[in-house]
Parts: structure tokens; C-alpha cells; sequence
């Protein structure tokens, strides 16, 4: 909840600094978002605030955001590229889940459209488990900001999601004795559901929660499950 609160008030300032909360996602080549932070945003090398700092990006500066995600975001800031804080960016959002991911299990996509009407063109079309960010939640349609785009998708078929900053790194790690070197990244936690991407094994993931079975599992701007037995915790 202070969390939230403390959103509220960055959000804020996003109208300030932006002059409304459409231009913080503007539809055009580069997504740019302002730093929140009054310290500034901290960019790291990886999504883990154990890895190398490469610089400190000061409130008020844009970014261009190549991968938004839940907990890290990956950008560029001139001429240097990683991660920073998602909660360490203005969103241009007052919902209080200010992100969702589609789940179409049939088409496997979605379409995001111009406006709030099934007729209406399209402006681009959005896969299982794609990070979104959502500007209006309405009953049939959703205003949603995806890669600089503003557009409407269907409510249905979202999934929403709250910030958070509990996430953590883990590398993803085979058992012995398993063939292959791949795991896959599914869109529901069955073992038989959609697999939304193969991962390799060693590559660190960033885990937004961990059970017995399943993981909630962000990467590349994707969300997704995973097996946990993958997904061993440091000792």
C-alpha cells in the first residue's frame, strides 16, 4: 500500500514533466519514459542489484525503454544499455495493476486496436504473455500502452498484475541426468499448456514468485510459468 501511494505521487509528476499521461507512451519509434526517483534510477548490468552498476540516470531523464517488465525494465540511456528498476520509472498509469499480459489460449494473440470496437483497425497485435502497460481498465476493452503503442484490447482475455520489487535473479539449471538443454516458459501452470518460449539453461531469469510446483517467471518482457525443480535457490 506504500507503495501504491508512493506511485500516486510519482504519477503525478509524470503530468507535470510530460504534460499529460498520453505522452509518456507516446505512439511513435522510441518509447521514452521519465526517471521518477529523486536519487535517480541505478543501471545495472542485469536485472540484479548484484551485478556491475554501469551508471546512475538522474530523476527527471528519459529512457528508451526496449523491454518493460514488472519488476526490471531494459533500456538505453545515450549510449549505454541494462536494467533499472521498473518502479523507478513513470509509467503513465493510475491503475492500480498497472500491467497485464495477454492470455488467448486459442489464437494465441491478441489485437491491439485504435479504438475501443472490435471493427475497429488495428495498430498491432500482441502474443501470449507479452508485457503491457495499462492505462484505463474498462468492462469489454482496455486502453493498454505496448512498445510505444496506444491502443484497446479486449478485457477477457488480460491478466493483470501490480508492481512489485520482491522479484529476484535465479539462472535456470537442468537436473542431472535430464536430456537437452532448453526448458520452456508456458503460458498456465500445467505441463501440458502453450509453451511461450524455450529458455536455455544457465540463463537468469527473474522470479516474481516461487511455489513448490511453479514459478511466475519474467524474461525478455514476457511472462510466464515455470517448473521450479529448473529454478534451484542459491544456498
Amino acid at each position: 500500500m506504500v507503495r501504491m501511494k508512493k506511485l500516486c505521487l510519482l504519477l503525478a509528476l509524470c503530468v507535470f514533466l510530460t504534460g499529460g499521461l498520453q505522452t509518456a507512451c507516446a505512439a511513435d519509434a522510441l518509447w521514452m519514459l521519465p526517471v521518477s526517483s529523486q536519487e535517480g534510477a541505478l543501471l545495472y548490468a542485469e536485472p540484479l542489484e548484484d551485478s556491475t552498476l554501469i551508471n546512475t540516470i538522474a530523476q527527471g531523464a528519459r529512457v528508451h525503454v526496449e523491454r518493460i517488465g514488472i519488476a526490471w525494465s531494459y533500456v538505453q540511456h545515450g549510449s549505454l544499455y541494462g536494467y533499472v528498476r521498473t518502479s523507478e520509472l513513470i509509467l503513465g498509469t493510475n491503475e492500480e495493476t498497472p500491467f497485464a499480459t495477454v492470455h488467448a489460449p486459442s489464437a494465441g494473440k491478441l489485437t491491439l486496436r485504435k479504438e475501443a470496437s472490435i471493427s475497429s483497425a488495428a495498430v498491432d497485435e500482441v502474443t501470449n504473455g507479452r508485457l503491457v502497460i495499462v492505462l484505463n481498465k474498462g468492462g469489454q476493452f482496455t486502453r493498454v500502452c505496448y512498445q510505444g503503442q496506444i491502443g484497446y484490447l479486449l478485457t477477457a482475455y488480460l491478466r493483470f498484475y501490480t508492481a512489485t520489487e520482491e522479484a529476484y535473479t535465479l539462472r535456470v539449471v537442468l537436473p542431472e541426468g535430464q536430456g537437452g538443454s532448453r526448458v520452456n516458459l508456458r503460458e498456465s501452470m500445467q505441463r501440458a499448456s502453450n509453451s511461450l518460449m524455450l529458455i536455455y539453461e544457465g540463463t537468469q531469469v527473474v522470479v516474481l514468485e516461487r511455489g513448490e510446483e511453479w514459478s511466475t517467471v519474467e524474461f525478455n518482457g514476457t511472462l510466464g510459468y515455470m517448473i521450479s525443480e529448473y529454478l534451484p535457490l542459491l544456498e
